[in-house]
């Protein structure tokens, strides 16, 4: 059941308004008295500029004033409280908003042909820390109602901005040896470009074509998120392929060859008076002209994300879950694994540090955003690109957060959402008492099958606790198992219906190399679930990097741009600096800390990874693996964490076909089967 409103009633939402209003103008007040005393990097480098006297005549007049208006609204804000507390009990845990916008996706129309084929999703997750403004302080961060709005704006630019995507193909060795014995006459045999006679490259306004090569057969490619069926149809039905850039319009029987390469190179070369344009007769396996467009449902069919790109698909086998692993006995066996053997799951095929979330988004996970007006800031401008968005998600009790704070979790989706359900934990230590952390698992619906079945997805986002004196993260994963499998069984209401994907992302607050959070990286929870930045248990892969900055470093100017931010993640010896790191023991047997005269070598600084984005093929009739994984920067100086995301692939198997349910029918002595 989604809720659109917080309470059912229409007085009683009135009332719980009015309550918040009048506490705002007293937390507003102490919010103020707490900006004063605590101080941001930022604002004390520019109050090293100002004169000294500046600062105490601030103190000595704003202090009084804080003070009084705080007395001045503490009934008004007693009486508030007190009503909250009272319709705490009918309120709901969350709260469902849509906005129907150009990228939202009509299930009614992804239409998903053929199930083996691979269907590509994108998901990011982003712990904002959109905090009251005096807890915000704490962590090096201010004015929380600005940073809201900046930004929700940069990630909804980084989705409406222009995406083209390069793709250069080496050539092959027999390309080479044809190239070298009928080499071009052009004086610089090499050129790929036009390029004209002031020395700049000579590009048409009107159309650019992709310059590939013929030795990649029309079956193996995608055209604009087009799928290959139409093309297969028209060759078996003996009809050309549309015409590419030669005057030859290429048919099943046609010679896809070097020979085909001369040819066209020499044709063209009589009837161009510039010897540097000759590439441009090479015959291209991208249509200028493809007169049968796609439809918006043959589109969405192929691929749910809206990237207009042009992607060279290389058919793989299926990937099998390798067999659980332990390393045991000496290390001479244990030498004996590489990163691949001893791994969870594969590497993903491409990981970076970029500066831009990837284009197309289709999910977003959110966590640590308390502060309900900047929540709803958040909410308008997500809205612009995400459609289907939970937020304000959190039970207010005295047992479980004071009445003070939410969950702080927010949801937002390109594809509909058919169910959500939040489940609060019932354990939490020092700060968090004050917070309604929990569990958030949403259902989405992500296209039909042929027959009409439904194709739904599993995604999940939590925030365990902070910090702990007892092993209290251990029995929170175990609430998180228990209530992922009550939510499949009871949401999986339809027995023809096709689950893709199994999701469970979130800020865990621990990370997987630092000796004192074993209890957690040896949970259970991870042989369900696939850690793309896994190594094996205790050590992550080489590439990843920490997702917590360090908070006295996160204003420094080095780090204050995305572009800064990405060249000191990327630098090994600079990531220490500004990230915190993972206190792991070296092989010695002592624990190297940061700061000491070997950090150099020390493989735990800068990445403390407490941010996780996991995937499961337990309870999917689909099987998952990650494509691209990477750490995004454009959030610099905005949150204290490093943004994730991953774009990750959905296909069925062989093994998953033979799974799959059979449509009910009755036997002979009645029953059903």
């Amino acid at each position: 059941m989604l809720y659109k409103t917080a309470f059912r009633s229409k007085h009683n939402a009135r009332m719980y308004s009015v309550a918040y209003g009048f506490m705002l103008p007293w937390i507003w007040s102490v919010n103020r008295l707490l900006s004063l005393v605590i101080r941001t990097t930022d604002e004390s480098r520019n109050e090293e500029e100002a004169p000294c006297y500046e600062r105490c005549v601030i103190l000595l007049f704003s202090l009084p004033v804080c003070l009084a208006l705080i007395i001045a609204f503490s009934p008004f804000a007693l009486f508030g409280f007190i009503a909250r507390v009272y319709l705490a009990s009918k309120r709901a845990p969350y709260m469902y908003s849509f906005a129907d916008t150009p990228s939202r996706v009509n299930v009614n129309e992804c239409i998903w042909a053929d199930l083996s084929s691979k269907h590509f999703f994108k998901l990011a997750v982003i712990d904002t820390c959109l905090m009251p403004e005096g807890m915000s302080r704490l962590n090096n961060l201010r004015n929380v109602q600005t940073r809201s709005v900046n930004l929700a704006r940069r990630i909804i630019n980084s989705q409406v901005r222009p995406s083209p995507r390069i793709f250069v193909q080496s050539p092959s060795d027999s390309e080479l040896k044809t190239y070298s014995i009928h080499p071009p006459a052009s004086t610089n045999p090499m050129s790929l470009f036009n390029v004209g006679e002031s020395n700049q490259l000579d590009v048409s306004d009107a159309e650019v074509s992709c310059v590939t090569y013929t030795n990649i057969l029309p079956e193996e490619t995608s055209f604009f998120a087009q799928g290959t069926d139409k093309i297969r149809d028209n060759c078996e039905n003996g009809e050309p392929i549309h015409q590419c850039n030669g005057d030859t319009p290429l048919t099943p029987d046609t010679p896809v060859n070097g020979d085909m390469l001369r040819d066209s190179r020499d044709a063209d070369q009589d009837s161009r008076n510039d010897p540097l344009d000759n590439l441009n007769s090479v015959p291209d396996i991208v249509p200028k002209d493809i007169s049968d467009t796609p439809t918006p449902s043959e589109s969405l069919a192929s691929t749910p994300n809206l990237d207009c790109s042009i992607q060279i698909e290389v058919p793989i086998t299926p990937f099998h879950e390798p067999k659980p692993h332990t390393l045991t006995g000496g290390p001479q066996h244990q030498k004996l694994h590489s990163e691949n053997k001893i791994g969870d799951v594969p590497s993903p095929s491409e990981h970076a540090v970029n500066i831009n979330f990837p284009a197309g988004l289709d999910f977003i996970c959110f966590q640590e955003v308390f502060e309900r007006r900047a929540a709803k800031k958040l909410v308008k401008t997500l809205h612009l690109w995400f459609s289907h968005i939970i937020y304000d998600v959190g039970v207010d009790s005295w047992r479980i957060n004071r009445h003070f704070l939410n969950s702080g979790l927010l949801f937002a989706s390109r594809y509909p959402i058919l169910d959500a359900a939040f489940e609060c934990f019932s354990q939490s230590q020092n700060e968090d008492r004050a917070v309604s952390k929990g569990l958030l698992m949403v259902k989405v619906q992500v296209g039909k099958t042929r027959e009409g079945h439904p194709v739904v997805g599993y995604i999940a986002v939590t925030q365990l606790q902070a910090a702990q004196e007892t092993n209290i993260r251990s029995g929170q994963l175990d609430c998180i198992l228990n209530w992922l499998s009550s939510f499949h069984s009871n949401t999986h209401t339809e027995y023809l219906e096709l689950v893709a994907f199994d999701l469970l992302c979130g800020n865990f607050n621990f990370d997987n190399m630092s000796p004192g959070d074993m209890p957690d990286w040896s949970h259970p929870v991870f042989l369900i679930y696939h850690d793309p930045c896994r190594q094996r248990p205790g050590l992550d892969r080489a590439w990843t990097v920490g997702t917590i900055l360090r908070k006295k470093r996160l204003q420094d100017e080095e780090v204050c741009t995305p572009e800064g931010l990405q060249s000191a993640l990327e630098d090994p010896q600079q990531r220490g600096n500004y990230l915190e790191d993972a206190e792991v023991f070296e092989a010695g047997g002592e624990a190297v800390r940061w700061g000491a005269s070997d950090s150099s070598h020390y493989e735990g600084v800068g990445r403390r990874r407490v941010d996780y984005i996991l995937y499961s093929n337990h309870r999917t009739h689909m099987q998952q693996l990650c494509e691209e994984y990477s750490f995004v920067s454009q959030l610099a100086t905005l949150t204290d964490h490093v943004p994730l995301s991953m774009t990750f692939s959905t296909a069925i198997g062989p093994g998953a076909m033979q799974e799959w349910p059979q449509a009910v029918t009755p036997d002979s002595n009645g029953s059903h089967s």
